[in-house]
């Protein structure tokens, strides 16, 4: 009976391992152990044997309901010695001749299909198999073979296959070919093989088989990039998270910046990070004790130290110093150290949401008081990432090294924090937005400031002042960099900050931070709101200074469209310069409800700001709604640009929500992509609209394309849209306008919890037209060049196509880097790997430059 070897994991609502622990290594030690022998070929084949379930017993394997179909098993065969014992009758798997071999065991099991369920799992490169199999890791300690790794890639050199001469552990009992069968079984078995002499060489081994594991089940949520043009210095910053455990990555991925190679553009995975990556900066935060975290008590920035605290923040943490060091990062209370504290694989927590920000030498080009003094003395400036994470905190890590130089935990977090040392913690929401940055003038000296919103982890917008990273040496110092938070605590009709800020200055001559007002501003939390409207916030940057807001500290302009039973909400808005004074004059923001709103903001007088359309109520540049009028919600940033005609400005947006629970569903009315023309006048409808669509879906080089209909603008029409065809499409992500593209990202949830969040498409159309392009966006044939071998072939003739299909699961809007006459985009997908796409550059560039967008 295979199974008595096994100990189950105990379930999730356990809450202190102290009797698990005790009784697992009770089991151990009562095993009636032979007092000689390594039989480690059997024992390999009772660990297959269990995930086969060979007894009928509890199936190792879960049900599909629950992933069983995409379930990832996994062994690690770890010896001292040479295998002896009793053959498992396996034969020659792996065609090398000599059979009943380690690597015959590994390879049994990775063949064998061990469930009957839909084959699902996800495979890479190395492990090819979607059958539920399982992957063998070995590990040798102080015993080595013949064989030999010269280039440090795990694997013997010269290369070897399955079936090659790995040598012949059968023909002599303590021989090193044995432990050459044990690197053989590796390799058959697709994992990964360590060789240790010392305790210190066998931790890390251990630890870097089990990052491995974690690696091949995480999820990424975003990526970052260092600079628009690719150079030598150039880095791609990749966001993952695991649901396993809830722990986060930030990885660092250096360019291959030669134009002449053939991985131009292409991310370096050849260190020694996780995923080939230079570094992870998970693993590089300080020790609990000496990080450098602060926090807001409402009032002012404090170090986040349990005597700095207020009253109010103590409680939140059950009056206990150990919860606030253990958020710190102190790890002797977890659970499996004798503790009742959840357990962590790492100090960072999950980054879903929150798309991480680079951020450098000052990149604007105000022309006022002295800015070009300020951008020259911070040219140099040390590169900074920020990135929001659900442990609580937003971090800032050093954009070279990785390590983080200082977290910042918002006071509007504080009611949830002490869950995260709860062993039974079922996952929350913190820091979930994404931050924002912008120069701005204030007390007679420019700085670079930081927004962010909380998404799902709360109602609050905070502000820090981020001009120079090397202040953030003293958890005192860093305290003061804290400017301030706006709360539901401070106007009742703000909801959960989805809305990511804009940081402009505005025609009153003060510099704002602007946001939507975000979702469910009418829970019943002590501040609800008594509207349910969808709302704009124009905060004034000084005047939130002083820790206390009043009415004429911010604008709120409301829409006045939403009720409580129903509530509306703002998302992300788009200010917008239209003169090239680098001042707002507009501002244009999506709700619910599927009403694009154009807020005037053109008058010094803050008297004057307005809806721009309507008079006793407000009215909506347009309103979106599908064929049978239903209407679609707008949670996305829009895009907006002039026309090549200079005859008003384009608003591009897309609809569809992916918010609750009830989003996964595909059951959805049908969502569209819009461009609108703003000639001062509402848009009534999307009869008024020229329609483009998708005209057929093909595979080229086994990438899956889309085609999509080439109609013209006319004199009649005032813009486009195009329908997105596919069982719950819609697009949840920014778009880009650039060099007379749209380019934009649909997603369509998963159907069952193996497809990695579902899919998505990238989508590049004309931006005024919303036809096809007349060339390939797309390097499909892998040339380099951009050419019609990149058409698709429709009804005998050859087509540019409009869409390109992720291969890495769901995608959020692309980084870009750019070089002579192309562009590389760099897409995060919900499979946990970074997709590159080479592009074409688009030729006509003075849609974008015929105007500024201040952000």
């Amino acid at each position: 009976d295979h199974h008595n070897f096994f100990v189950e994991v105990p379930p999730s609502s356990t809450t202190n391992f102290t009797t698990h622990n005790r009784n697992l290594l009770g089991d151990l030690f009562s095993f009636d152990w032979s007092p000689v022998g390594t039989p480690l070929r059997r024992g390999l084949q009772r660990v297959g044997r269990y995930f086969d379930n060979t007894d009928g017993k509890t199936d190792p394997i879960l049900p599909e309901s629950l992933g069983g179909s995409c379930q990832k098993n996994f062994a690690i065969l770890m010896t001292d010695g040479y295998w002896n014992g009793s053959s498992p009758g396996v034969g020659d798997r792996d065609d090398d001749g000599i059979g009943n071999t380690l690597a015959d065991v590994a390879k049994y099991y990775y063949d064998k299909d061990l469930s009957s369920l839909p084959d699902k799992v996800k495979a890479d490169t190395f492990d090819s198999a979607t059958h539920q199999h399982m992957v063998t890791y070995g590990v040798a300690f102080g015993v080595t073979g013949n064989l030999t790794d010269s280039d440090n890639d795990s694997w013997p050199n010269p290369p070897l296959t399955e079936g090659s001469d790995w040598g012949n552990p059968t023909a002599c009992s303590n021989c090193p070919e044995k432990i050459d069968d044990l690197w053989h079984a590796s390799f058959n078995g697709k994992g990964a093989f360590i060789s240790a002499y010392t305790p210190q060489e066998l931790v890390a081994g251990l630890t870097d088989t089990l990052s491995d594991i974690s690696n091949r089940i995480a999820s990424t949520a975003a990526v970052a990039l260092s600079t628009g043009f690719i150079s030598s210095d150039s880095r791609v910053y990749q966001a993952r998270f695991q649901s396993s455990d809830w722990g986060g990555q930030l990885l660092s991925f250096p360019i291959h910046a030669d134009e002449q190679g053939d991985n131009f553009g292409e991310l370096d995975t050849s260190g020694s990070g996780p995923q080939g990556s230079e570094w992870d900066a998970s693993e590089k935060i300080p020790s609990y004790f000496n990080r450098n975290i602060v926090t807001y008590n409402g009032t002012n920035g404090i170090p986040f130290r349990w005597s700095n605290l207020t009253n109010t923040q103590k409680s939140s943490l059950n009056d206990d110093e150990n919860i606030l060091n253990y958020l710190r990062g102190d790890d002797s209370k977890e659970a499996r150290n004798g503790g009742a504290f959840r357990n962590r694989s790492s100090r960072l927590g999950d980054i879903i949401n929150s798309s991480p920000a680079f951020v450098g030498a000052p990149p604007f080009r105000y022309n006022q008081n002295n800015y070009a003094q300020f951008r020259q003395d911070n040219i140099s400036r040390r590169g900074m990432i920020y990135v929001g994470a659900n442990d609580g905190m937003l971090h800032a890590f050093d954009a070279e090294t990785g390590v983080e130089k200082f977290a910042y935990i918002p006071n509007k977090v504080f009611n949830n924090l002490a869950a995260l040392a709860d062993d039974s913690y079922i996952h929350k929401y913190f820091v979930d937005g994404a931050p924002t940055f912008g120069d701005v003038y204030f007390n007679s000296a420019w700085h670079t400031v930081l927004a962010g919103g909380l998404n799902k982890g709360g109602q609050g917008i905070y502000l820090l002042d981020i001009t120079d990273p090397d202040s953030f040496s003293s958890e005192t110092s860093a305290a003061t960099k804290v400017l301030w938070e706006f709360t539901d605590a401070d106007d009742a009709d703000l909801g959960y900050t989805f809305s990511r800020p804009a940081i402009v200055k505005m025609k009153n001559d003060k510099w704002a931070v602007i946001f939507g007002n975000g979702y469910n501003n009418t829970e019943s939390d002590g501040a609800a709101s008594a509207t349910g409207h969808a709302v704009l916030y124009i905060t004034f940057i000084e005047q939130g200074l002083d820790g206390s807001w009043s009415s004429s500290d911010f604008i709120k302009l409301d829409t006045e469209a939403g009720t409580t039973a129903s509530p509306n909400g703002l998302a992300t808005a788009t200010p917008v310069d239209v003169d090239g004074d680098h001042i707002a004059d507009y501002i244009y923001a999506g709700d619910l409800l599927g009403n694009l709103w154009k807020f005037d903001v053109s008058s010094p007088n803050t008297a004057d700001w307005k809806i721009a359309f309507g008079l006793a109520t407000p009215e909506p540049l347009f309103n979106a709604t599908d064929s049978l009028g239903n209407p679609q919600p707008i949670t996305v940033r829009p895009e907006v640009g002039r026309t090549p005609f200079g005859n008003g400005i384009m608003v591009y947006f897309g609809t569809g929500k992916f918010l609750e629970n009830s989003d996964v569903s595909n059951s959805i009315p049908t969502q569209s992509f819009y461009g609108i023309l703003d000639e001062n006048q509402p848009v009534t409808s999307r009869t008024s609209l020229k329609q483009q669509t998708v005209t057929g879906e093909y595979i080229f080089n086994g990438e899956a394309v889309r085609t999509t209909t080439n109609a013209l603008i006319t004199d009649q029409d005032l813009g486009w849209y195009l329908d997105l065809p596919g069982a719950g499409e819609r697009n949840v992500s920014e778009s880009l306008l650039r060099g007379g593209r749209i380019i934009f990202v649909t997603m369509s949830a998963a159907g069952d919890s193996c497809s990695s969040g579902g899919e998505s498409w990238l989508m590049e159309l004309d931006a005024y037209h919303g036809s096809r392009l007349n060339t390939s966006p797309f390097d499909l044939d892998g040339d380099g060049e951009f050419t019609e071998s990149d058409y698709v072939s429709v009804d005998g003739g050859k087509l540019p196509v409009s869409g390109k299909k992720s291969n890495v699961g769901i995608i959020n809007k692309p980084g870009v880097g750019t070089s002579d006459g192309k562009e590389i985009k760099y897409t995060a997908g919900t499979q946990g790997t970074v997709e590159t796409v080479t592009e074409s550059q688009g030729q006509n560039t003075s849609i974008r430059n015929s105007w500024r967008q201040v952000r």
